[in-house]
């Protein structure tokens, strides 16, 4: 609009190419032209990006061809990156077509998050934001893992399969409590061995589709306790032996019975309520069975462990029924009475036997071995020792039998 002969009002344009810098201006009327030298200054406007082609995209979608359009921006071929607000979306550049407009690929992540997300073209120093011009929807997701056996509490280590009814997908699992993704965790390929107390966590993805959720399966691994062990082992030895028992569980108890072979079969075996606590190591000086089991009163209790330990010329055949009697010369040790006992006589008869008036005197029994004092005669020719110690002389002598 002309206001008078010096004054008129016009509206600029600048197009988004225009040069920078200082600009001469001119106004012609007819054949009158009027220059100002450097009156107008063009400076560079804020680089944004406009629009994108493709406005929305679902998890797990991968999209090509995606068409990104800048404003005063300048786009240069192979220095362009596209990036976006929403995690787990992700784009490579592969056309720069001129300093506005570029092609990508976008990849959107299984466990992308959901709704509008901000665009920015960065070129070098040059920052390009575009708001909340992109949209990620929800996916289908993959069906979550199921293990196989289910967590739980268990005796015995254990082999765990895990699986996803979504055909092709693969899962990602971890066990030191961090939350597996597609990009993080361990690739399912076999079976995973578990011998001690674990926490398994499992995601499965798949191209196309939502990430599912995290699934925990917790195994708990109850070991039983260790069954104890003897030292010295179950043997034949000439001398009495001081019996250690033992376990590998640390703070185990033992409780453990000692009985004579031939009365094994009527003592209860050992349990955390029942049998003599191990202090200290066992005194075996006959032919004594050891049987002993640990505990710790968490983990289920260890199996027993029985040990048989023959002192001198023990028989271990003693105690079967209805043995036969080996008889032999007659024999005296120090205070130790000697009797013959008629033959085929069982072992328990024998011990009958040899208990009645006139035979050997009196017998009774301590700590699972006999002892007896001698009649002052005794009949001479075939004779049968019996289990016992002398608690004068501590000496030791086994029944034999075959």
């Amino acid at each position: 609009m002309v206001t008078d002969a010096t004054h008129l009002t016009a509206t600029l344009t600048i197009t988004p190419t225009a040069a920078l810098g200082a600009s001469n201006v001119t106004v012609t009327t007819g054949s009158e032209v009027a220059t100002g030298s450097s009156l107008f200054t063009v400076t560079a406007g804020t680089p944004v990006v406009s629009t994108i082609s493709t406005t929305s995209g679902k998890q797990g979608q991968t999209i090509t061809n995606v068409q990104i359009t800048g404003q005063f921006t300048h786009f240069t071929s192979g220095t362009p990156a596209v990036s976006f607000s929403n995690t787990g979306v992700s784009a490579v550049v592969t056309t720069v077509t001129d300093a506005t407009h570029l092609t990508a690929t976008l990849t959107i992540l299984g466990s992308a998050s959901t709704g509008p997300s901000s665009v920015t073209v960065t070129t070098g120093t040059e920052t390009a934001p575009g708001g909340n011009l992109f949209t990620v929807t929800a996916g289908t997701p993959v069906a979550p893992p199921t293990f196989s056996p289910p967590g739980g509490i268990t005796l015995q280590p254990q082999s765990v399969t895990i699986r996803t009814t979504t055909s092709i997908a693969t899962i990602h699992y971890t066990t030191d409590g961090s939350i597996p993704s597609e990009t993080a965790g361990t690739k399912y390929t076999a079976p995973i061995p578990v011998s001690v107390t674990t926490t398994i966590k499992a995601m499965a993805f798949k191209s196309g589709m939502a990430d599912s959720t995290v699934v925990p399966a917790t195994y708990t691994i109850s070991l039983p306790v260790a069954a104890p062990t003897f030292n010295p082992p179950a043997g034949t030895y000439p001398l009495p032996q001081m019996v250690t028992l033992s376990s590998t569980t640390p703070g185990a108890f033992i409780r453990y019975v000692a009985c004579v072979s031939y009365t094994c079969s009527s003592i209860s075996p050992p349990s955390e309520t029942n049998g003599t606590s191990f202090t200290w190591p066992v005194t075996v000086v006959g032919a004594t069975t050891i049987e002993a089991i640990a505990y710790n009163g968490t983990s289920p209790d260890s199996t027993i462990s029985s040990a048989t330990y023959l002192i001198g010329s023990a028989n271990p055949l003693w105690g079967q029924p209805e043995s036969a009697v080996m008889l032999l010369p007659s024999e005296t040790f120090n205070s130790w009475g000697v009797a013959e006992a008629p033959a085929g006589m069982s072992p328990t008869d024998i011990v009958t036997w040899l208990a009645s008036p006139g035979n050997l005197g009196t017998l009774s029994s301590a700590n699972g071995s006999f002892t007896y004092a001698a009649p002052a005669s005794f009949p001479s020719g075939q004779i049968d020792q019996l289990v016992g110690t002398d608690q004068t002389t501590n000496k030791t002598t086994t029944l034999r039998c075959i």
